[in-house]
C-alpha cells in the first residue's frame, strides 16, 4: 500500500489519485509553486507565501516552514502521541519512519501525513485563486475526518489513539 523505503515509490492504494500525484510532485520538486514556476520561466518572479507573505512560495515553506503547515503538523504530532514534527518536506515524507512506524500503523500514518499535504495544498489554491481563507482547526478536522472514512472505526477511539483503532 504505502512504501516508504524508496521515496521514488511512494504510493498509497487507497487513497485517491489526486493526493497520490501530489506526493509524486512532491518528490520530484515539480509542484507547480510560485517558486517552481519563476524556475520554469512561467511567471517572471517568485511570490510570497500566499498563508503568510514572510518568504517566498517554495514547497518547503509551503508545507514546513509556514505557520499554518507548522500549527497543523503539530496537531498530528499531538494526536499520534508524537514529538516535534519534521522541520523539512523530505522529513515529513518520512516522518512515519522516522518515528519507528511500522506494517499498517505505517500505512495509516503515511495516509494521514499524505492527506494533510493535500489539504494544505488544497487550502493554499483556494486563497490564490479564489480568496477563501481555511482555519487551521478546520483543515486538521478535515484531515482527521477523511483518515477515519478510509478505514471502519469507532470515531473516539481514532481521534484519541488513532494506532489502536
Amino acid at each position: 500500500m504505502c512504501n516508504n523505503r524508496d521515496l521514488q515509490t511512494l504510493w498509497c492504494n487507497h487513497l485517491p489519485s489526486k493526493v497520490n500525484l501530489l506526493i509524486w510532485k512532491l518528490q520530484h520538486k515539480r509542484l507547480a509553486t510560485f517558486d517552481n514556476l519563476a524556475k520554469r520561466g512561467i511567471i517572471p518572479e517568485t511570490k510570497p507565501c500566499p498563508f503568510c507573505s514572510l518568504s517566498p512560495e517554495t514547497e518547503d515553506r509551503i508545507f514546513a516552514d509556514c505557520f499554518m503547515a507548522r500549527n497543523i503538523l503539530r496537531e498530528i504530532a499531538d494526536w499520534w502521541k508524537l514529538g516535534q514534527p519534521p522541520n523539512s518536506l523530505e522529513e515529513i515524507l518520512s516522518w512515519g519512519e522516522l518515528s519507528n512506524f511500522s506494517g499498517e500503523n505505517l500505512q495509516l500514518f503515511n495516509a494521514v501525513i499524505f492527506t494533510c499535504l493535500w489539504q494544505i495544498w488544497n487550502s493554499r489554491n483556494e486563497l490564490v485563486h479564489e480568496k477563501k481563507k481555511d482555519t487551521i482547526e478546520r483543515m486538521f478536522l478535515t484531515i482527521n475526518s477523511r483518515g477515519k472514512l478510509r478505514r471502519k472505526l469507532v470515531w473516539g477511539d481514532w481521534v484519541y489513539s488513532p494506532c489502536s483503532a
